[in-house]
C-alpha cells in the first residue's frame, strides 16, 4: 500500500461561538503533524437590531 502525505494544508472555517473548543483541539491536531503552522483568527461582527 502507497502512503499519502500532505506537504500543505490550507483551511477556511466559519466557527459557531460555542464551538471554539472544538478548533483548539483540530488546531492541536494539526501541529501534531505539520512543523511550521501559522493561524489566522478573524472575528466579523454584525449588530442587529
Amino acid at each position: 500500500m502507497i502512503e499519502q502525505r500532505y506537504s500543505s494544508l490550507k483551511l477556511v472555517l466559519r466557527i459557531p461561538s460555542g464551538k471554539m473548543s472544538d478548533i483548539v483541539r483540530l488546531a492541536n491536531f494539526i501541529k501534531s503533524k505539520f512543523s511550521n503552522v501559522e493561524m489566522k483568527v478573524e472575528i466579523s461582527v454584525v449588530e442587529v437590531e
